[in-house]
């Protein structure tokens, strides 16, 4: 797993638990045990989903540049003249 993805865990992890505990709560379930239920479906989810999203927003990014030590000059011909 990428660090995104651990940031993303600390984020949604608890914001899906405690969304599917409040759902529970409202059809008036009030024990423990299908509240129990609630909170490790929304922890047993939260991994694929994190790792979805983590792997959508990484494919936007550009690709790093590889470090080889040198540096790269920046190419200042005119990109129509042909090279003679």
């Amino acid at each position: 797993m990428s660090r995104l993805s651990f940031v993303l865990t600390l984020m949604t992890g608890s914001g899906l638990a405690r969304g599917l505990v409040t759902i529970v709560l409202s059809l008036g379930f009030y024990v423990w045990l299908p509240v129990t239920f609630a909170a490790a479906a929304g922890l047993f989810l939260l991994c694929p989903l994190v790792h979805g999203i983590s792997r959508r927003m990484k494919r936007g990014e550009p690709a790093p540049m590889p470090r080889t030590g040198t540096h790269r000059h920046r190419d200042t011909r005119h990109p129509k003249v042909p090279d003679t």
